[in-house]
C-alpha cells in the first residue's frame, strides 16, 4: 500500500502529529512486515544497478552509499520484529548482508507487488545514467509516503515510530542526494520526474497536490541530515488500495 507523508508537520496540515487513540495492532504489524521488505528493495534495487553501471565503466558511488544505509535501514527493521516476536518478511533473512547480499533476478520478496516493482524498477533503471537516478528518486519518495503512513498508524508505540522517524530522515538525505546528481544531468529535479513518479504524486487536479508539492520542495532544499533524532519528515503521496505499491504498467 503506497502510503503518505509530510515534509515539515508546520506546513501541511496532513501530517498527523501528536496522534493519539489506540493503534490497530494488526495493522501495525502489517506495516512493519511491509517496510521491512520495502527497505529490502531498495537495497536490492541500488545493488543491481551499482553492479550492472559499473560493469558499463560508469561507476556511480552513490548507489553503493545508499545500498549500504538501506541495508542499515533493514537491519532496524529486522530489530523490530525481533523485539515484537514477528516472524522476519524478508526472503532467506533478506538474502545475505551487502555488500554480499542478491542482484537482480536473485532478489526474492514475499509481497508479490514488491517482486513486481523490483523487477520493473531494474529494468528502468538499466536504460542510462539518468533513467537509474529516476529510479532512485522513485524509491524514496515513494518510502518516504510509506513510512509516514506506518508512522500514523503506530500511534501509541513511540518505539516503533522513532524507528520509523530515523528512516525517514534518512529516505530525504536520499532524495536530497538524488535530487542533485538528476540536476547535474541538465534538468530539473521536477521536471525530470514528472512523467515517471505519476503513480506515486497526486494529480494537478488532486486537492493534495498543492500540499504535496509544497512539501516535496521543502524536503529538497533542506539540509543533509544526521538522522537519529526522530524528527525526519515528508510529503503525502496518493491515495491507494490494497496494501503493496502500484505494480508494474502504473
Amino acid at each position: 500500500m503506497v502510503k503518505r507523508v509530510n515534509s515539515i508537520c508546520i506546513a501541511l496540515l496532513l501530517l498527523l502529529c501528536g496522534a493519539t487513540g489506540a493503534a490497530d495492532w494488526s495493522l501495525v504489524v502489517n506495516d512493519m512486515r511491509f517496510m521491512r521488505e520495502e527497505e529490502k528493495l531498495a537495497r536490492d534495487v541500488y545493488a543491481t544497478l551499482y553492479d550492472y553501471l559499473s560493469n558499463q565503466e560508469v561507476t556511480l558511488k552513490i548507489f553503493d552509499k545508499i545500498a549500504s544505509s538501506e541495508q542499515k535501514h533493514m537491519n532496524a527493521m529486522k530489530k523490530l520484529l525481533v523485539q515484537y516476536g514477528i516472524p522476519d518478511s524478508a526472503v532467506e533473512g533478506g538474502q545475505g548482508i551487502y555488500p554480499l547480499s542478491c542482484r537482480d533476478a536473485e532478489c526474492l520478496f514475499n509481497n508479490t507487488d514488491l517482486a513486481a516493482l523490483y523487477t520493473r524498477l531494474i529494468t528502468d533503471g538499466k536504460g542510462d545514467v539518468l533513467d537509474a537516478f529516476l529510479v532512485g528518486a522513485y524509491i524514496e519518495e515513494l518510502d518516504m509516503t510509506d513510512l509516514q503512513e506506518a508512522i500514523d498508524n503506530a500511534a501509541g508505540y513511540p518505539d516503533i515510530q522513532e524507528v520509523y522517524e530515523h528512516l525517514l530522515c534518512g529516505s530525504a538525505n536520499h532524495l536530497r542526494a538524488f535530487a542533485r546528481n538528476i540536476e547535474l544531468t541538465g534538468t530539473s529535479y521536477l521536471d525530470a520526474t514528472e512523467d515517471y513518479l505519476t503513480d506515486i504524486r497526486p494529480t494537478i487536479n488532486d486537492p493534495d497536490y498543492e500540499s504535496y508539492m509544497a512539501a516535496l520542495e521543502a524536503v529538497l532544499t533542506d539540509q543533509m541530515e544526521i538522522c537519529g533524532k526522530g524528527d525526519g519528515k515528508g510529503p503525502r503521496g496518493k491515495e491507494r488500495g490494497p496494501k503493496g505499491p502500484k505494480g508494474p504498467g502504473g
